[in-house]
């Protein structure tokens, strides 16, 4: 199978932004077919090219496109409409950064980069994971520390620490006589 190259990407976009101004005319905003159809086209397009490492700033997978309850009966349909342009200016300028700048720099995507390192430093930790993996790993350590205080102050554990004793390593252990 060809890889899918962004030249494709930007030639199969082109007629996706086109469609735009005639979508604006539906009277049945996100519910029309030919809007449903144009969507999952698009979406399907920014997945495939965004498995070859490309990252294009479209933000349509974040849009309700007016879906959602309203209280006034014309706001689904402004909400539409004002989706739409956004998505026509984020496409127009993809393609115009396309036409001017050509195909973009995609990430390395070597398993080196990914590579667990010998030694795991903060610093490594900081670069590598996301800031709700490093809250999750914080939350997790205060946790654990807040765990041993509260069991170092219980009742149970004084008095585990009070009946037993130390053993005296530097006396010689004492020697049992044989039967």
């Amino acid at each position: 199978m060809a890889k899918f190259r962004y030249a494709d990407f930007i030639n199969q976009l082109r007629p996706l932004l086109a469609q735009i101004d005639a979508l604006q005319g539906e009277r049945e905003g996100h519910q029309a077919h030919a809007f449903r159809q144009w969507r999952h086209a698009l979406n399907d397009l920014l997945l495939r090219v965004g498995e070859q490492g490309y990252r294009p700033h479209c933000h349509v997978g974040g849009r309700r496109f007016g879906a959602g309850r309203w209280m006034d009966r014309q706001a689904p349909l402004r909400n539409y409409v004002s989706d739409l342009r956004e998505t026509q200016i984020e496409l127009s300028t993809i393609i115009a950064n396309f036409d001017r700048d050509g195909t973009p720099p995609t990430p390395p995507r070597s398993a080196d980069s990914l590579a667990v390192p010998d030694t795991i430093t903060p610093a490594w930790l900081w670069r590598h994971l996301s800031v709700t993996a490093i809250a999750a790993l914080l939350s997790g350590a205060v946790g654990i520390f807040m765990a041993g205080v509260y069991v170092g102050q219980s009742k149970l554990y004084a008095d585990l620490m009070h009946t037993s004793s130390p053993v005296d390593s530097t006396q010689p252990a004492a020697k049992t006589p044989r039967p």
